[in-house]
């Protein structure tokens, strides 16, 4: 029969490795909130994930495991990726990525609750009791963010420009957006399975995890990118030169712009 308190150390540490990551993603957050309030609300998620990442990690050495270096780098990784991803999704996308991730760390409570019960661990359980109640209200919390984006407004949370411009991008696009659609889709597959390696590689190196979330970051990046483009390229062919150079002002801040080869300039007024 498997040993309840070696099935509960080993879901104690997925549990600080995702926490960890969902701190990064709600610090990154407080850049897109829409008022100080909510930056203010992000700040105090942010400090409370890093308090609940301690108290994991405290439980995990009381009951006999060591500290996973790697595992924590692997998660401030793995929320540079998702971010990255961000870049080449709607926001409702985004939110709802952050959604999955919540309820993950949601179940995989509950799964440790009944572990820690097994294996009788009341000083366990009651942290886990404190984590269910906030990934609970996380999850509310986050339903009324897409509820907001659903009924058009007010939001708490704004898309990023690259966020907005790829939505316009793809609403004057149409059908040609499905091409660029397919390429974004093999970059995020293809960065999706360098991520995995890095996690499934426990072997692996702190140097090499940071050098596979790159490549992934290089491979997002070009999806990204191509879509801008050819955003543009539509909206100029289409008469929507207001658009365009909306879009070219977004690419000129991410530094993708080739001058002098062949790419659109700013629309004469």
């Amino acid at each position: 029969m498997p040993d309840p308190t070696a099935l509960l150390r080993t879901e104690l540490t997925t549990l600080l490795r995702l926490t960890q990551t969902e701190a990064a993603i709600t610090q990154a957050r407080r850049a897109q909130a829409a008022s100080a309030e909510i930056n203010q609300e992000l700040a105090q998620n942010a400090a409370n994930c890093n308090e609940r990442a301690d108290l994991l990690a405290e439980q995990i050495a009381r009951l006999g495991g060591v500290p996973d270096v790697l595992g924590g780098a692997l998660g401030r990784v793995s929320a540079f990726a998702k971010l990255q991803l961000d870049q080449t999704q709607s926001f409702p996308e985004a939110l709802l990525g952050d959604l999955a991730l919540e309820r993950q760390l949601l179940d995989r409570t509950r799964f440790a609750k009944a572990l820690a019960q097994a294996a009788s661990e009341d000083d366990v359980l009651d942290i886990l009791d404190r984590l269910e109640v906030a990934h609970t209200a996380t999850v509310d919390w986050l339903h009324l963010r897409l509820a907001e984006v659903a009924v058009g407004g007010p939001v708490a949370l704004r898309p990023t420009p690259v966020q907005a411009a790829l939505s316009s991008a793809q609403a004057v696009a149409g059908i040609p957006a499905v091409q660029a659609n397919k390429l974004v889709n093999r970059a995020i597959a293809l960065a999706n399975r360098l991520r995995g390696r890095a996690v499934e590689s426990t072997k692996s190196t702190l140097d090499r995890g940071t050098e596979l979330a790159s490549a992934g970051a290089s491979v997002v990046t070009a999806g990204r990118d191509a879509m801008l483009n050819r955003g543009e390229t539509v909206a100029r062919e289409q008469g929507a030169a207001s658009l365009a150079d909306s879009v070219h002002a977004v690419r000129e801040d991410l530094g993708i712009v080739l001058v002098g080869l062949g790419d659109h300039g700013p629309h004469p007024q």
